[in-house]
C-alpha cells in the first residue's frame, strides 16, 4: 500500500521510496527525503537545450556514455540511501540493479528554481564532492550563467562563473564546449 508522503524527520531508503505515491517527485541524500519542485518553463527549456547538446556529442564520441535528466534517478551506492534526480547526468557504461541506475555520474548538471536554490548550491554540492563527481554545473536560468566546479583530488574547485556569451570546455570530454547563447533562449 502506498504512503501519501513521508514523514521527512525519518530516515529511508530507496525500497522505502518505492512504496510512496509519486516517489520520482523525491530525492534521498543520506536517507533524508527531499521534495522536488515541478519546473517552470525557463528551467525545462533550459534542461531540453542542454540535454539535446550533451546527447549529441555522447553519442558521436562516447557511445559506452548515456545523457540522462529528471525524472531518471541514479543511486550513489549500494546503500540506497543517496537518490538523486539531477536536471542532466552523463554516466558511462552504467549499472542496472533491480530497474535502478547504480553509480556514480562523471558529470551533473543542477538547474536552479526558486525552492531549490539552496539545496542545490548546498547540499547536493557536497553530496556530489563525497561522491566523486568530476565535474558539477548550476545553472541559474533567471540570470542566465552557469557556475561551473571540477573536481581537484577530494575537493571542488571554482572554474568560473559564465553568461550567455561564453563557451563552456568541459574536462571530462575532450573537445567538446557548450555555447551558452545556444542554452539561454528565452
Amino acid at each position: 500500500m502506498a504512503v501519501n508522503r513521508p514523514d521527512l524527520s525519518k530516515r529511508y531508503t530507496f525500497s522505502d521510496m518505492e512504496t510512496w505515491e509519486e516517489p520520482e517527485r523525491f530525492e534521498l541524500i543520506d536517507g533524508t527525503p527531499f521534495l522536488l519542485a515541478s519546473p517552470g518553463v525557463e528551467h525545462e527549456d533550459v534542461s531540453t537545450q542542454l540535454r539535446t547538446v550533451f546527447n549529441e556529442y555522447v553519442r558521436r564520441n562516447r557511445p559506452e556514455c548515456r545523457v540522462y535528466g529528471d525524472p531518471a534517478g541514479i543511486l550513489l551506492d549500494e546503500g540506497e540511501r543517496n537518490v538523486v534526480r539531477p536536471d542532466l547526468f552523463v554516466v558511462c557504461q552504467p549499472m542496472i540493479k533491480n530497474g535502478q541506475m547504480l553509480g556514480v555520474p562523471l558529470f551533473i548538471v543542477e538547474i536552479l528554481s526558486k525552492s531549490t536554490a539552496s539545496y542545490d548550491v548546498h547540499v547536493k554540492y557536497r553530496l556530489y564532492e563525497r561522491y566523486g563527481i568530476r565535474e558539477y554545473w548550476v545553472v541559474d536560468p533567471l540570470h542566465q550563467l552557469v557556475q561551473v566546479y571540477h573536481l581537484n583530488q577530494k575537493e571542488y574547485e571554482f572554474a568560473g562563473q559564465f553568461s550567455k556569451e561564453d563557451v563552456i570546455e568541459t574536462k571530462v570530454f575532450e573537445d567538446f564546449g557548450v555555447r551558452l547563447g545556444e542554452i539561454f533562449l528565452l
